[in-house]
């Protein structure tokens, strides 16, 4: 499984979401057993690898022990980084979103000024989820909010057991 630290620290240092970033999200959150996309299942004892394009599409291959099959499917990834109706998905089962602003935005300021000890900038966008057991997190970036969701769901999701 891909370390979610290292592409939370990709994601919050991005200019911008992009193609090449959803796809690194997809494969990041994506089966390595069982079912994988568009109905593929993995034969017992194979796991999953999948590879990414910089044009966000993402390859799936069925391995056994080191040995890799010919790829099996392609397929775009949602678009993550760029669509808050993409991202919506991401955040964990337990999770809730309990603020959201854009570019700008400060119609929670004062929560997000009580949950953190280190202040958004007033340019980037803020996404805090609350969980259940795992307290909260924050995710914020100056390239909008779907990318600011995106981190907070992605750091949910690392907080997890």
């Amino acid at each position: 499984m891909p370390n979610l630290s290292d592409l939370i620290a990709k994601l919050e240092t991005a200019e911008k979401g992009s193609r090449e970033l959803d796809a690194l999200v997809w494969v990041a959150i994506l089966p390595r057993d069982g079912e994988g996309f568009d109905g593929f299942d993995c034969p017992e004892g194979r796991h999953f690898e999948y590879e990414t394009e910089e044009d966000g599409k993402v390859n799936l291959y069925v391995v056994l022990g080191n040995k890799t099959s010919m790829r099996r499917a392609k397929r775009p990834a949602p678009h993550y980084t760029t669509s808050l109706d993409a991202a919506l998905p991401l955040v964990p089962e337990g999770w809730k979103i309990v603020a959201m602003s854009n570019v700008g935005g400060n119609a929670f300021q004062l929560m997000a000024d009580k949950l953190s000890e280190n202040e958004p900038p007033k340019d980037m966008s803020l996404a805090i989820l609350l969980g259940d057991s795992a307290g909260w997190v924050r995710g914020s970036h100056r390239g909008g909010a779907a990318l600011a969701l995106c981190i907070a769901a992605l750091k949910a999701r690392e907080a997890q057991p």
